[in-house]
C-alpha cells in the first residue's frame, strides 16, 4: 500500500496539510498504473509539497509521478 500527502505553505517556512491525502492499495501485483484526479482549492500558497511513500509498511517499492497539473 502506498500513500501520498499534499502539504502547503503560505509563508515558506511552516507547512500545513492540504485537503488531499490518500492511501492506495493495488488490487493485483500486475497493476502498474493508478490514475486519480483530485481537485483542491488552495489560496495564498507559496510552496506546494507532494510526499509519496511507495510502501507504508517499510518494504522495498518504487513510485513515480508522471504528471501533476496545477492551475
Amino acid at each position: 500500500m502506498q500513500e501520498f500527502v499534499l502539504r502547503r505553505s503560505s509563508d515558506g517556512r511552516s507547512f500545513v496539510p492540504g485537503n488531499c491525502a490518500a492511501a492506495v492499495e493495488f488490487q493485483s501485483v500486475e497493476t502498474v498504473t493508478e490514475v486519480e484526479n483530485y481537485n483542491v482549492e488552495l489560496s495564498q500558497v507559496t510552496i506546494l509539497e507532494l510526499k509519496i511513500t511507495p510502501d507504508i509498511s517499510g518494504g522495498i517499492a518504487r513510485a513515480a509521478l508522471k504528471s501533476l497539473r496545477l492551475s
